[in-house]
């Protein structure tokens, strides 16, 4: 199976075929090359990045399921081996069953190490989206808020079309964020963008965790039958200890991004001549210092301490 799947690796083109009986394919598509294992997923996009290899879901000929794959060309004979290994029976029925927690175990063996250690950011961004949403239910409108993280451009959005970005950090002082995409900050002149820092203390008895956000959600009427499957897709599963680690929360303010002058790069920011350059630069990222950013802010932490405690 190995010099089969190295030799589609090594063709041109994007397209896909059929290997063995169970509905798995090999696909290339542009500069990437794998497999796609059909697999029961939800309906809500996601992506992981695991060394050189990386997870999404999607579908093919109506059939939902994962891809797995790599684009490093340098890997293409090793990663063929890699493919081979997982659509042996036993390993493909696994994927099949249950995707996200053997994609999980994967990458406990291979060490991603920053999975493990930036659970708190996924913290952050509920704790946002309840505080919104708390705001909207108390509200006279019916503006509706969507917590999107990986599967989206902005981490929340709401109906309105207004944008939210969640930035969080567990330093004590530091106050520098990361912006990670050259779309992250992409801002629609037409709608409010904001950019939210929150500071966080892991490991304190007295503060609070993914598991009591998800109590509070229920209270607060959100769908937790979405939020599980977005933090079980974020390598949150139902029992993970991550969701029991507790934060204090000792810092949030919520910053204008929209119409403040809050310093950000975009595709828009180049000039006109540049568009093929930078038609060429797959992602850019920088650092902002926060502390030296004078656009309007408001302090939200009551806000936030508020509507975790209820």
């Amino acid at each position: 199976m190995h010099d089969e799947i190295l030799r589609f690796f090594n063709g041109s083109g994007s397209e896909s075929k059929s290997i063995g009986d169970k509905g798995a394919r090999l696909v290339r598509s542009g500069a990437r090359f794998g497999i796609f294992v059909p697999a029961a997923v939800p309906p809500d996009y996601f992506e992981d990045k695991l060394n050189s290899m990386a997870i999404r879901s999607g579908e093919i000929n109506g059939r939902s399921g994962v891809f797995i794959s790599c684009k490093v060309s340098a890997l293409k004979e090793v990663f063929a081996g890699e493919c081979a290994r997982f659509l042996e029976d036993d390993c493909l029925q696994r994927i099949m069953k249950d995707p996200f927690s053997w994609w999980n175990e994967l990458k406990a063996l291979y060490g991603n190490v920053l999975a493990d250690e930036n659970h708190y950011f996924v913290f952050a961004e509920f704790l946002v989206f309840l505080m919104l949403h708390d705001e909207c239910s108390k509200s006279e409108t019916e503006k509706r808020v969507m917590w999107k993280s990986c599967s989206a451009t902005h981490d929340i959005e709401m109906s309105d079309g207004s944008q939210h970005e969640v930035k969080s950090t567990v330093r004590r002082v530091a106050s520098v964020v990361t912006i990670s995409s050259k779309f992250q900050m992409s801002v629609d002149p037409a709608h409010p963008f904001f950019l939210y820092f929150v500071r966080l203390e892991p490991e304190r008895n007295d503060g609070i965790s993914i598991q009591d956000l998800i109590v509070r959600a229920g209270a607060l009427g959100c769908d937790v039958d979405g939020i599980d499957r977005l933090l079980t897709a974020q390598g949150l599963p139902p029992g993970s200890p991550k969701r029991r680690t507790r934060f204090a929360i000792l810092e949030a303010k919520r910053f204008d991004a929209g119409t403040g002058p809050f310093p950000k790069l975009t595709p828009e920011s180049f000039r006109p001549e540049c568009e093929n350059l930078l038609a060429a630069v797959e992602n850019f990222s920088y650092d902002i210092n926060l502390s030296a950013v004078t656009c309007p802010k408001d302090d939200i932490l009551d806000k936030l301490r508020g509507v975790a405690r209820g």
